[in-house]
């Protein structure tokens, strides 16, 4: 049992074998606890590593990180979860470079098969997922298959949806988790080549927070220029017009609304001007975005109340991936693996653990046991187990050690008899 010997059989184990075992898990859960597949959630998250650039690995490459560790390399994870537990039934690890859409479009037939082959009846199965799935081949594919599909198409790409009129929006009651007062326009249109339900979201909470946070970096951003325009007035003659307009790039950059200023850099007979504008319709471009979501479906008959609750579902997904990367959950990081085969049984034994944790999360819910999962895991690590040694008696005897009250009613609610040590 040394880490050795352990870690030598993972080498063993090959990628086909890893796929198949996770498929195979997904055909016993989904038969054992009647897991429903009416409406599915797909997203891609990345984990950092520590491995050297000279390190050679097909799984860990540089990409943009979710966790902010652009400095470091990186292995993708694809996940199809249910929407009503967010029970993990299908993923596979991936190289982190590659973009979502050409992912999506090499794991779509894997995918597709797998869900045939777990459903149970005349269930129309729907894929919810972000727009940076979209592409006019994915989107060809799910047509072509016997899925639907609720997505979200980018605000920037559709400016005139996003102009509407807010008189022309109705007001939505969602029944969801979060009570937010939602509006919502709805319409028909065709998009990659086929006519689909198009609902424009507005929610003014978030268009509040965005006003302020692009008012604040205005300010924060027009700072920045105006003090490097006060130094040009002591500018010695190693600057050049293409230094100072190379620092004010940067300074644009780091603000992520470069568009909205308008920034132009003179020098006549070695006196430098910089004169700082902002553009009033590209403000006005923003305004209109803010706060809105483009969702599109070929579910037509769909109420706009079920495409909305469809899409926000999506945050069981995000969940699940932040239950990964919590220290005291999964721990997917530190990843202390350097070879792809390992990396991928690493990941098989992640996605296994996290499978375990909606299971446990599903029969909290069913026992109306009202505990955070952080709170469950807590109380279920304080229970121990003893090894009694008896006289004349080679084998000892397992028992549990005194369970708590909170101990027991957690037991209680989940349906699991322990007998303690008195």
């Amino acid at each position: 049992m040394d880490s050795a010997n352990f870690w030598d059989h993972m080498e063993k184990v090959s990628k086909a074998q890893i796929e198949a075992i996770g498929d195979a898990v997904s055909q016993q859960i989904v038969d054992r606890y009647d897991i429903s597949l009416d409406c599915l959630l797909y997203d891609t998250t990345n984990y950092f590593t520590q491995m050297s650039a000279v390190t050679k690995s097909e799984l860990s490459r540089y990409t943009h990180s979710k966790a902010g560790k652009h400095q470091l390399r990186h292995v993708g994870l694809a996940l199809l979860c249910n929407r009503d537990e967010g029970v993990p039934l299908f993923h596979r690890t991936y190289p982190a470079n590659i973009h979502d859409s050409k992912l999506f479009g090499q794991l779509c037939e894997e995918m597709f098969s797998l869900l045939l082959s777990l459903k149970k009846g005349k269930e129309q199965m729907t894929l919810v997922f972000d727009k940076g799935c979209n592409s006019p081949e994915n989107l060809s594919g799910i047509d072509k298959s016997k899925f639907y599909f609720v997505g979200t198409l980018s605000t920037y790409h559709h400016p005139k949806l996003c102009r509407i009129p807010l008189s022309d929006y109705e007001e939505i009651k969602v029944d969801g988790e979060d009570e937010e007062l939602l509006y919502a326009y709805r319409t028909t249109m065709e998009i990659y080549g086929k006519k689909r339900a198009v609902v424009v979201t507005y929610n003014p909470r978030t268009y509040k927070k965005k006003i302020h946070w692009m008012i604040r970096t205005i300010k924060k951003t027009k700072k920045k220029l105006q003090e490097e325009r006060r130094k040009l007035k002591t500018a010695d003659k190693r600057t050049t017009v293409q230094s100072v307009e190379r620092r004010v790039e940067e300074i644009l950059s780091e603000s992520h609304i470069a568009p909205v200023f308008s920034v132009k850099v003179s020098s006549y007979y070695g006196k430098f001007k910089m004169s700082i504008r902002t553009n009033p319709l590209v403000l006005k471009d923003y305004r209109d975005r803010f706060g809105k979501n483009i969702l599109f479906t070929d579910h037509l008959n769909w109420s706009t109340e079920e495409i909305i609750l469809a899409y926000r579902d999506r945050y069981k997904i995000e969940r699940a991936f932040r239950w990964t990367k919590d220290p005291l959950l999964l721990r997917w990081t530190p990843m202390y693996h350097w070879t792809d085969s390992k990396i991928r049984v690493h990941g098989l034994t992640c996605v296994m653990a996290l499978l375990y944790l909606s299971l446990l999360n599903k029969r909290m819910k069913e026992a109306a046991l009202k505990m955070s999962l952080d709170r469950v895991m807590e109380v279920l690590r304080g229970i121990r187990l003893a090894l009694c040694y008896y006289p004349r008696r080679r084998q000892p005897v397992r028992k549990v050690c005194r369970i708590s009250s909170t101990e027991q009613e957690l037991l209680t609610s989940l349906n699991i008899k322990i007998s303690a040590v008195r």
